[in-house]
């Protein structure tokens, strides 16, 4: 069985817990590819009291551009 486009089952990782037991997963799934951007902002451009910016600690990740934006 392929890796499928959507996951068959969907969780809302904020509320409350499932009711049913979801520890056990299935063997052998395969692998899907895909690219992903994630763009990190601080709040301070959504004018909060405080500029509390992203960061991450021991990753190893590179900083591929830094500026305003538009």
């Amino acid at each position: 069985m392929d890796f499928p486009d959507d996951p068959p089952t969907f969780f809302d990782f904020t509320g409350l817990p499932p009711e049913y037991n979801t520890s056990a997963s299935d063997r052998g799934t395969r692998l899907k590819v895909l690219n992903v951007e994630i763009f990190f902002q601080g709040t301070n451009v959504l004018n909060a009291p405080i500029d509390h910016p992203m960061h991450l600690h021991g990753y190893c990740f590179y900083v591929v551009g830094e500026g305003r934006g538009n």
